[in-house]
């Protein structure tokens, strides 16, 4: 569990978590290397100003299309925050 300051930006809180995941991956299954790189792309694009409806959607097909496909638990692990901090903190985004 992680707790967060009121000014703290959920949407960079995020992308930096995903980015950790994306260097983390070993990359030897490329479902796991693809998955954590398109995450933090789209967020990279959401905290550049430059998401729209359509790349929310996306997020859930991705992380539903890989699960349980790599190598170690690695590709499950990136799902759980991004998706709360989506639930949770919509209107940040």
């Amino acid at each position: 569990m992680r707790f967060y300051s009121e000014d703290t930006c959920m949407v960079v809180e995020t992308l930096r978590i995903a980015q950790f995941f994306a260097r983390e991956s070993c990359g030897q299954c490329p479902a796991c290397r693809m998955e954590t790189s398109m995450l933090a792309t789209m967020l990279e694009r959401i905290n550049e100003g430059k998401g729209n409806p359509a790349l929310f959607d996306q997020f859930q097909k991705i992380l539903d299309f890989n699960r349980g496909k790599g190598f170690c638990a690695l590709i499950n692990m990136p799902g759980p925050p991004i998706t709360s901090a989506l639930r949770l903190f919509r209107d940040e985004f």
